[in-house]
């Protein structure tokens, strides 16, 4: 076998740590868009098919 795909040295990561408060506040931000998302679908749906439901 060759030697050619080994690698010699384990890759070195920095130690970065981000704050975690502006991750947690875009997960929530992206949780809370998901959550509103049925309710914006049905309030359109209710608007585009008003004539429906008066009869």
């Amino acid at each position: 076998m060759s030697n050619e795909f080994q690698v010699s040295e384990p890759a070195k990561t920095e130690d970065v740590k981000e704050p975690e408060i502006p991750v947690q506040k875009k997960v929530q931000d992206i949780a809370d868009k998901a959550a509103n998302k049925a309710a914006k679908t049905e309030n359109k749906y209710d608007k585009e098919n008003s004539n429906l439901f008066t009869r």
